[in-house]
């Protein structure tokens, strides 16, 4: 569960993301076709682009990057 600041940070980024992507700082997962973005200090979000539209495949913190990064590597391979 996430905090009402943690969310709103997060919908920031995305608000970013949609409207200047350079202000949002993403950047490619190796080896996937997903993109992370940062947002507070400890969280991640991993989204691939369809088009316009931003579909959001996992958010979590930090400490979690690696295993995330097994689960996109599985499911959103290049």
């Amino acid at each position: 569960s996430y905090t009402e600041e943690e969310v709103i940070s997060f919908e920031m980024k995305l608000k970013n993301l949609t409207e200047n992507p350079p202000l949002a700082r993403y950047k490619p997962v190796r080896g996937t076709t997903a993109c992370e973005i940062e947002f507070r200090d400890d969280f991640r979000a991993y989204f691939v682009m369809n088009g316009s539209k931003i579909i959001v495949c996992r958010v979590g913190k930090k400490k979690e990057q690696d295993e995330d990064i097994r689960w996109l590597r599985k499911n959103y391979k290049e």
